[in-house]
């Protein structure tokens, strides 16, 4: 294959526009990765300001010139192959970028479909989806013990799962943001039933906000829940992240006006929706005995026993 009749694939246009970055740049340490960087990312920036002047993209004013369409295909052109010198600074393959470009599309799609419905002031289900709809403990646990080698018991009474890692002197952080780094959470099974009781309270009229106190800042997590959600197919009308899910809640448009039920698993985050009022269905897990009995809480083991307690709470509201 020629530079001058080149194939049309994206591992085709990394490689040849490799070899371009090594004639210009030879060997890249990485002491000169962030300076190339900065070089690249400003010369992209002119380019895009060149794709602008091709067209008419001054308002104000009342001539309007043919659009020059040979200058915007040339000058994208050059916009891609500086993205392409980009992701081959940083060793950036065409499979992590092709990956990376199904999540943000799930997440466009999805964020897209949201946008179709407006909030009216139907009563509100505020669901986690860790260990509620995604069998996050699951997936995590059984990743665990193929690239470690280390069992974890998924009946384990620890929320979070420290022990069994440090007595392999593993770090528990770094294993959790290594499983993020290699996509786990795009690989979660669906909980049994989840399907059906999502249909079921859309059916019933609530509106359904997922909430998630997954880290939002990590843009892999962020936009492998998106993936998992649609590859899942699952029905909901909003979805947002929260470490602290109660202020997330009081400061939501929700709060005040309407009935709100909260459905989560988290010892932590189950206390604090009840101790300001808002009541919780949560599953039974080995994590959360500490808060069976608190007043507020209402532990279910089955989706309809769920939907029965969310029922009864929106009645008595």
């Amino acid at each position: 294959m020629t530079d001058s009749r080149m194939g049309t694939s994206f591992e085709d246009f990394l490689e040849i526009q490799k070899r371009f970055n090594d004639a210009v740049y030879g060997d890249i340490g990485d002491d000169r990765k962030e300076e190339i960087t900065k070089s690249l990312s400003l010369a992209l920036h002119s380019e895009v300001s060149s794709i602008a002047s091709a067209v008419n993209f001054k308002d104000h004013t009342s001539h309007r010139a043919q659009v020059n369409k040979d200058k915007l295909l040339y000058e994208s052109v050059d916009a891609f192959r500086y993205i392409l010198a980009l992701l081959n600074t940083w060793d950036i393959t065409a499979d992590q970028f092709c990956r990376a470009f199904s999540d943000k599309n799930s997440f466009l799609w999805t964020r897209k479909e949201c946008e179709k419905t407006r909030w009216n002031g139907q009563d509100v289900i505020l669901i986690d989806v860790d260990d509620v709809l995604a069998g996050f403990r699951e997936g995590f646990f059984a990743w665990i013990e193929s690239k470690y080698g280390v069992y974890v018991d998924i009946d384990t009474d620890q929320y979070y799962t420290t022990t069994p890692l440090k007595s392999k002197n593993l770090n528990p952080e770094e294993i959790f943001q290594e499983f993020l780094r290699e996509g786990g959470m795009s690989t979660l099974p669906v909980i049994l039933g989840t399907q059906e009781f999502l249909e079921n309270l859309v059916k019933k009229g609530y509106w359904i906000q997922l909430l998630t106190a997954r880290p939002e800042s990590n843009p892999r997590c962020f936009y492998d829940t998106f993936l998992w959600l649609r590859d899942a197919g699952l029905p909901f009308h909003r979805v947002n992240f929260a470490p602290e899910k109660f202020i997330w809640a009081a400061q939501s448009q929700y709060y005040g006006k309407c009935k709100i039920v909260a459905v989560d698993d988290s010892p932590k985050h189950c206390a604090e929706y009840a101790k300001h009022g808002i009541e919780v269905a949560s599953p039974v897990k080995p994590y959360n005995k500490e808060v069976h009995g608190i007043p507020g809480v209402h532990m279910y083991e089955t989706f309809d026993q769920a939907i029965e307690i969310i029922d009864r709470l929106i009645s008595c509201k």
